[in-house]
């Protein structure tokens, strides 16, 4: 059972190695990248909202969005129904490199499920949502 684990996490540097050299010339980390792809598909979404879903650290989200706000790609504004609330929006640069993202998750997808069948990457794909259900529980159970 403790192969899945290294496994996984195997899987997840190589991964974040090989976006990591796609993305710099966009001068963007995989994690930023993956923060603004959800961000443009749910604009208007909270920063605790956004840390929750991907599963990342509030002190990290803050820092990530900074830097995603300094280069451009992120607009912050606070909620006027709640001034402790600080709302999310992907600027035109962003959305205008939202395709450009996705085809690169696109690419890594196809390149780590060559050779599996379709019913393969299914399977792996339902089992992969139940693994990453399951993490995100424990995670919110420990905040």
């Amino acid at each position: 059972m403790s192969q899945i684990v290294s496994d996984l996490a195997q899987i997840s540097r190589c991964g974040a190695y090989y976006r990591s050299r796609q993305l710099e010339k966009w001068d963007l980390t995989p994690r930023q990248a993956r923060l603004l792809m959800e961000l443009c598909e749910t604009p208007n979404i909270s920063q605790d909202t956004l840390s929750r879903r991907l599963c990342v650290e509030k002190s990290a989200m803050a820092r990530a969005l900074a830097n995603l706000e300094e280069s451009g790609y992120v607009e912050r504004r606070t909620c006027q129904k709640d001034k402790r609330v600080t709302r999310l929006y992907p600027t035109q640069k962003a959305l205008a490199l939202l395709p450009s993202l996705q085809a690169l998750w696109d690419e890594c997808a196809q390149f780590l499920t060559e050779g599996m069948t379709e019913s393969e990457v299914a399977a792996l794909e339902r089992l992969l949502e139940q693994m990453k259900s399951r993490a995100a529980k424990w995670m919110e159970a420990e905040r």
